[in-house]
C-alpha cells in the first residue's frame, strides 16, 4: 500500500518532520509560539463513581477520575500540580452556572498523582519505531452535588495540543476542555459512569490493520448498563497566552463556562472520519474496537464516546479525547494469496481486508500462496461454505500452491494463517466466488478479404446466467476498442494477434486470443476507363469482348488466380464511317476557291479523294 501525506493547513516544515511526529527542535524553527509550555497534550477522559446518597437523597456524592495524557517528547510542560476543576450546572434556558466549592476559592484545585509512563508493545510481527513517548498521570477528588432537574458537568481547560497535529486546524493554539456529564436520571438513580478498559495506543501503524491489540478502546460498566460507541467531536479551550478564555493557557474554570467550543477538522477529515484509511478507519458501536488501514502518516485528535442505557434512556457520556500517532512500521511477515480484488469484511466484529477469487465455470480453484517473510513457518488454510460448514482444510510447511474441488456454485469464506500457534502469526481472509460458466468467444468474416480495408470482429461471448457487459478488444496493439461488435482496419498485412477479454454482470472474466493471417492479394479494386476511336473495319478485344461498334459498356474482371475481382472497368469507343463514292460536279467563277476533304481546288479538273 502506498502511504499518502495528508494535505494540511501546516507549512511543509511540519510535514518533514511527520514521521517523527513529535515537536522536537526543528518544529522551532518553523513555528515559535507564544507559550511553549502549554504545546505538551495528548489526551484525557473522566469518569464519575457514585458513593453515595445522604440520608434522605437530597444529595449525591462522587468520585470523580481525571486521566491525563502527555507527550514525552514534545519539550512542553509537564502536568499541572494542581490542576484547577470546575463544577457547572445548567439552568432552564440551557446556559451554565458555576457551582462553587465550599472554600475560600470556591475553586477544586487537585494535586496530580504519580506519573506513570505508558509502555510500548512490542510486537513482534512487525519492526516498530521508538522516537514516541506518552506518559500519564491521574486527579481525583471527591463531590457531593445536590440532586437537581438539571445536569451537571465537571471539567478542566488547559491549552495546547502538538502542533504537528494534522487533522485540525491550528492545533498549537487549541486547548482541550476535558469534561463528563452528569444527567438528572444518573443522580437519581445513584449511576456510575462507564469506564476505559485499556489504555489508548501509543501509535499505529500505517498501512496495517488495525486489530483487537491497538484498537480496542472499549469500557466497562459496574451498573451493568448498555453502551455503544462512537467517535465523537474533541472539545476546544484555551489558547496559547493572553486574556480571556479563548486565549488564555490555563482558562479560569468559574468565568470560562460551559457550552465550550470543538475542534475544526481540515480538508477530509470530519469528527466521524478523524483519520481517513483505505479501509476507512471506523469504530464498531457495538464492540468498541477500532479497525480499518491508516494511509496517512501524522498526529491525529480523535474523540471516542461511550454512551450508557438503561432501559432505553441515555444516562451518561464518557468520552476520551487523544492524539493517535500513525507511524512507519515495518511487518515480519505477511500471509497473502493472489485475487482478483479486495473488498472489507467483517471477521471477530472487526473490519478487514478480505481477497475475492472468481471462480467462473470451474469446480477446480488454484490458490496461489504468495505469503512473505523471513520467519515463515507453516500455513493453515480453512475454507467454509455459506452456512459455515468446513469444505476444506490443509496444513503445508512449504509454500505451496494447489488447487481445490468447489463443485456447488456460491461464496465460500476462507482463510490463511501463517505461523499458527507463534508468537508472530498472521492471517489473511479470503473469499472465493464460484460462479455460472463464462466463456469468451469472437469470430471475424474473412469472405471478403481480397483488398487492404476494415475487418469485422463479431462477439460470441457465453454465459450461462449473467450478461456480458464489458468488452476490451485489442488488435495487435495497433488499436483497441470497447465495442461489442467493431470493425478495425489494419496498417499493413501480416499476421495479426487479436485479444478479447470479456466481463459479465457476476464479475466473470475471461480472454481469447486469436492470430489472424492477414493477407489480402491486392491492395485495393483497379480502376480502369478506355475510351477509343477506331477507323472502319478495326476491332477492340477488351478482356474477351470483341468491339466492333460503336458502345458504351462495363464490367468487373476476375483475378483467376486469387478469385477476387481485380478491375472495374469501363469502355466507350467511336467507330468511323464506311468510305464511299461521292460524285461532285460544280462551277468555278474566276477568284472561287472549293474545299472539300479539307483540300481547296480553285482550277478545272478532276480529282479524287482515297482517304
Amino acid at each position: 500500500m502506498r502511504l499518502r501525506k495528508p494535505t494540511t493547513s501546516l507549512s511543509d516544515c511540519l510535514f518533514a518532520i511527520a514521521s517523527k511526529f513529535l515537536c522536537l527542535i526543528s518544529f522551532l524553527v518553523c513555528i515559535v509560539p507564544t507559550d511553549l509550555s502549554a504545546t505538551h497534550i495528548v489526551g484525557g477522559d473522566v469518569t464519575y463513581r457514585f458513593v453515595s446518597f445522604n440520608q434522605d437523597s437530597t444529595e449525591v456524592t462522587y468520585d470523580i477520575t481525571f486521566n491525563m495524557y502527555r507527550d514525552t517528547e514534545s519539550g512542553g510542560a509537564s502536568f499541572d500540580d494542581p490542576a484547577e476543576f470546575g463544577v457547572y450546572r445548567q439552568q432552564s434556558n440551557g446556559g451554565w452556572e458555576f457551582i462553587p466549592r465550599d472554600n475560600n476559592s470556591g475553586l477544586y484545585n487537585i494535586r496530580r498523582g504519580p506519573i506513570q509512563q505508558i509502555p510500548i508493545i512490542d510486537d513482534p510481527c512487525r519492526e516498530e519505531p521508538d522516537n514516541v513517548g506518552v506518559e500519564t498521570t491521574v486527579y481525583t477528588f471527591r463531590i457531593t452535588l445536590e440532586v437537581s432537574e438539571f445536569d451537571y458537568m465537571i471539567a478542566h481547560q488547559r491549552c495546547c495540543r502538538n502542533p504537528t497535529i494534522v487533522n485540525i486546524a491550528n492545533p498549537g493554539a487549541t486547548g482541550v476542555a476535558f469534561n463528563v456529564v452528569i444527567t438528572s436520571a444518573a443522580q437519581k438513580l445513584g449511576n456510575s459512569s462507564p469506564t476505559f478498559s485499556e489504555l489508548p495506543p501509543i501509535f499505529i501503524c500505517a498501512g496495517f490493520n488495525i486489530d483487537e491489540t491497538d484498537g480496542d478502546v472499549s469500557g466497562t460498566d459496574i451498573d451493568g448498563d448498555f453502551l455503544r460507541y462512537s467517535f465523537c467531536t474533541p472539545s476546544a479551550a484555551g489558547g496559547r497566552g493572553g486574556q480571556g478564555c479563548n486565549n488564555a493557557v490555563r482558562p479560569p474554570a468559574d468565568e470560562c463556562l460551559p457550552p465550550f467550543n470543538t475542534v475544526e477538522f481540515i480538508d477530509i477529515f470530519s469528527s466521524q472520519n478523524p483519520m481517513g484509511g483505505d479501509p476507512q478507519v471506523t469504530i464498531n458501536p457495538f464492540t468498541g474496537i477500532i479497525s480499518g488501514v491508516p494511509d496517512m502518516l501524522g498526529q491525529y485528535v480523535i474523540g471516542m464516546c461511550i454512551e450508557e442505557f438503561r432501559d432505553g434512556e441515555l444516562l451518561s457520556t464518557v468520552s476520551r479525547d487523544f492524539q493517535f500517532n500513525v507511524l512507519e512500521c515495518r511487518k515480519e511477515i505477511t500471509a497473502a494469496l493472489r485475487a482478483d480484488g479486495t473488498e472489507v469484511g467483517m471477521a471477530n466484529g472487526t473490519n478487514v481486508l478480505v481477497d475475492v477469487i472468481k471462480a467462473c465455470g470451474d469446480s477446480l480453484v488454484f490458490i496461489e500462496n504468495l505469503s512473505i517473510g523471513a520467519q515463515l513457518r507453516d500455513y493453515t488454510w480453512e475454507i467454509r461454505d455459506s452456512i459455515d460448514n468446513e469444505v476444506f482444510s490443509r496444513f503445508d510447511v512449504t509454500k505451496e500452491n494447489f488447487t481445490v474441488t468447489l463443485p456447488e456454485l456460491g461464496f465460500y469464506n476462507g482463510t490463511l494463517i501463517a505461523n499458527l500457534g507463534t508468537e508472530c502469526p498472521d492471517t489473511a481472509f479470503f473469499r472465493i466466488d464460484r460462479l455460472p460458466e463464462m466463456r469468451t468467444e469472437f469470430e471475424y468474416d474473412t469472405s471478403f478479404m481480397c483488398y487492404l480495408g476494415p475487418l469485422d470482429f463479431t462477439d460470441m461471448t457465453f454465459t450461462a446466467r449473467a450478461d456480458v457487459i464489458g468488452w476490451n478488444w485489442d488488435f495487435a496493439g495497433e488499436g483497441t476498442s470497447d465495442l461489442q461488435n467493431p470493425s478495425f482496419e489494419f496498417t499493413g498485412r501480416g499476421s495479426k494477434t487479436v485479444t478479447l477479454i470479456s466481463t459479465d454482470t457476476n464479475g466473470c472474466i475471461d480472454t481469447m486470443e486469436q492470430i489472424i493471417e492477414y493477407n489480402p492479394p491486392h491492395d485495393s479494386l483497379l480502376i480502369e476507363v478506355i475510351d477509343l476511336e477506331l477507323c472502319f473495319g478495326e476491332q477492340y478485344d477488351w478482356y474477351g469482348d470483341i468491339i466492333t461498334e460503336n458502345v458504351v459498356m462495363n464490367q468487373i474482371i476476375t483475378y483467376v488466380e486469387t478469385g477476387c475481382d481485380s478491375v472495374d472497368t469501363s469502355i466507350k469507343t467511336l467507330f468511323s464511317i464506311e468510305p464511299r463514292d461521292v460524285p461532285f460536279d460544280t462551277t468555278l467563277c474566276p477568284g472561287e476557291v472549293l474545299t472539300f476533304l479539307g483540300r481547296e481546288y480553285s482550277v478545272a479538273g478532276e480529282f479524287q479523294d482515297l482517304t
